[in-house]
């Protein structure tokens, strides 16, 4: 994610970036098929980048940004630098200010920064002393810059031959000797290699996807595409195809998208004239049109024999989804209907086995999971108690754990194994050195709702929890400890079959509401303040509560401190909520139906 200050600097303070800070937004899909006005701005290799709208926007920025910068310019160390994630710098050549993405210091003095400049598409070598944190006043707009590629098209190889293999789409070989601004302003301090052009693209979009997922496609960095423009085996042409390109630098024109399924879209450049770019380069000998299949081609598909159908995962369709084979439905007799037989109507001439159909579906492919475990009864309205807080969720939630003033520490008697009946009981246990060398790790991944043993990484002590969502590409886990409220992702290998006599004890983190609180604006930053305010006041402490209203796994609650102050007063004193009027919801007289 790319973070910022929070606000414009104050005369004496040094930038850093903060968590609350501001986003670059993202930059809007280009519809396939549409045809935008665009300038090119800088040409590398057989990539270009492109300013879609009005360039003049680029311009009125970086005159903004200049006036802003020349009176509130600090000195940072180049420490402060590395900090940073985006960043503006001052081009000493044209006077002005540019929005950059910060990639690294060289790595003989640490007196130059390297950025990739999110708005012309441009790798810059700037000195330490003219880098400077981006702001909030400059990061409404979403980078200008648009990597493209001429679709349509393909290389050649050395021989002369059309280069058609599908390749993965990565940026060629970094070369500017050839290569123009659309302005005297932007020429680079110096030359940085590929790797660093890679890097910054790769940063500009996993900003784009962290943004919002919604509004700019996720996808993976190397994706398959059928076109290559550049033959890397060719590095004459490749030179010959980069100078051609360079010519039409600063020329405004109009791309029709054809493929905006990459990072590089890939687009038909249409000229002033009325020429497409795509055309002219496969004119000078540059490069070969793709052949398309015809409808009739298209729908035959490919002509060397090759028969979707032909393989075992068309056939299974369970097989095709989870990669793994039913042997239920190979070994198993299907005409078995049950009875004291134990055989089908073959009788002793069938030879498969003759096991009956659980009513969910399953017979041999089972796993059986500890996923019960029962919930303390919610306590009536009206009702007066003590609970501890053991986790803040949200500006109105907490889970809490209601506290028995008459609990008495258990005696263990010698020789007797009974399940606990209090939490510090089941907690001893559950971390003693015999139950510890007995966890059983677990036999497949974990499904969602199973109950687990977890470790909590901040202690290092095994808790139940209940597993939410799993991720299997980095094997991590999300789980709920149950005793507690607290959410967390742990490592897979951090996780244990939980024993069945832990399950017995009922989960004791109940849910709870405040009882007449509001947010009082719609927004998250406000929200979030209001969650520390009441984190402050509450975590970890022992209140009293006001039961209101009960639902099936929350209720509503009046909390007061040790002074006998309401909670939700206290936050509305501090302008973090809003109350609203309520009174004490009696249900003993209610009868409720819980439908699965």
């Amino acid at each position: 994610m790319f973070t910022f200050d929070s606000a414009d600097p104050p005369a004496s303070a040094v930038a850093t970036p903060s968590s609350d800070g501001s986003n670059l937004p993202a930059q809007p899909i280009l519809e396939t098929e549409h045809v935008y006005d665009a300038t090119i701005m800088h040409v590398d290799g057989a990539f270009f980048w492109v300013i879609t709208g009005d360039h003049e926007e680029v311009k009125d920025l970086m005159i903004e940004m200049t006036k802003f910068y020349t009176d509130h310019h600090r000195d940072i160390t180049a420490d402060e630098v590395k900090t940073l994630t985006c960043c503006a710098f001052y081009d000493d050549d044209s006077k002005c200010y540019y929005r950059g993405l910060f990639l690294k210091l060289n790595d003989e003095d640490n007196t130059l920064a390297e950025i990739f400049v999110v708005d012309t598409g441009e790798m810059r070598v700037a000195p330490v002393e003219c880098v400077q944190p981006l702001y909030r006043r400059f990061c409404t707009r979403p980078p200008y810059a648009r990597c493209c590629h001429l679709a349509g098209v393909t290389g050649r190889r050395a021989d002369g031959s059309p280069d058609r293999k599908i390749c993965k789409q990565s940026p060629p070989p970094m070369d500017t000797r050839n290569t123009r601004s659309v302005t005297s302003a932007l020429r680079p301090f110096g030359v940085v290699g590929d790797s660093d052009r890679k890097e910054g693209l790769r940063q500009l979009h996993l900003h784009n996807a962290s943004v919002s997922s919604r509004r700019f496609s996720v996808r993976p960095w190397y994706t398959p595409v059928p076109v290559d423009l550049v033959s890397y085996n060719n590095k004459s042409l490749m030179e010959k195809q980069e100078v051609f390109m360079s010519a039409y630098v600063g020329t405004l024109v109009s791309i029709e998208v054809d493929d905006n399924t990459s990072e590089s879209l890939g687009v038909f450049v249409i000229l002033p004239s009325g020429e497409t770019l795509n055309k002219i380069i496969v004119q000078q000998g540059l490069a070969l049109p793709i052949d398309k299949f015809s409808g009739e081609q298209a729908a035959a598909g490919p002509s060397d024999g090759l028969d979707i159908t032909d393989c075992p995962e068309y056939d299974d369709p369970v097989e095709a989804v989870t990669g793994y084979k039913n042997r239920d439905e190979i070994d198993i007799c299907k005409h078995y209907k049950g009875g004291p037989e134990k055989t089908c109507f073959k009788g002793p001439r069938c030879t498969k086995k003759h096991i009956l159909k659980h009513p969910d579906g399953w017979t041999l492919d089972r796993i059986a999971v500890m996923a019960k475990c029962k919930s303390i009864p919610l306590p009536a309205p009206d009702t007066w108690l003590k609970v501890l807080v053991t986790m803040v969720c949200h500006y109105d939630r907490v889970y809490v754990q209601i506290i028995d003033e008459n609990e008495t520490d258990e005696i263990p008697s010698f020789g007797a194994a009974l399940p606990a009946t209090t939490l510090p009981a089941l907690v001893k246990d559950m971390n003693s050195l015999a139950t510890i060398s007995a966890y059983q790790p677990l036999t497949v991944a974990p499904a969602q709702g199973e109950l687990v043993a977890a470790l909590y990484p901040l202690d290092n002590k095994w808790y139940r929890a209940r597993v939410l969502s799993v991720t299997r590409a980095d094997q991590t886990v999300e789980v709920q400890y149950i005793d507690y409220g607290t959410v967390m992702w742990v490592q897979a290998g951090q996780l244990r079959a939980l024993a069945a006599r832990h399950a017995l004890l009922a989960a004791q983190a109940v849910r709870a509401a405040l009882a007449g609180v509001r947010a009082r604006s719609p927004y998250h930053h406000q929200w979030a303040r209001a969650k520390r305010a009441l984190t402050d006041m509450v975590q970890d402490k022992v209140l009293d509560a006001h039961v209101i209203s009960r639902e099936y796994d929350e209720i509503t609650v009046e909390l007061f401190d040790k002074d006998g102050y309401s909670i939700a007063e206290q936050l509305a004193a501090t302008n973090m909520v809003e109350l609203t009027p309520y009174t004490v919801v009696y249900d003993t007289e209610m009868h409720k139906v819980v439908v699965p």
